[in-house]
């Protein structure tokens, strides 16, 4: 079995418009702790999909929000 190096190291870069959402989800959840993912995306007048629900309910598991 013969797996390149690139492919068992690779670590996905997020682009500025990511972490430009991901700022603005914590500021969201900073405000309502108990939205979900759906009224998030409403919230920033987003697709639903572009705001997925396991970072939501990651970052609402972190505690950082009470």
């Amino acid at each position: 079995m013969s797996i390149s190096r690139n492919s068992l190291y690779y670590k996905p870069k997020l682009s500025a418009k990511d972490l430009l959402l991901k700022g603005q989800i914590e500021s969201v959840l900073l405000e309502q702790r108990a939205y979900c993912y759906r009224r998030i995306a409403i919230a920033l007048i987003v697709n639903p999909k572009r705001v997925r629900s396991d970072e939501v309910v990651w970052y609402q598991s972190q505690g950082r929000f009470d």
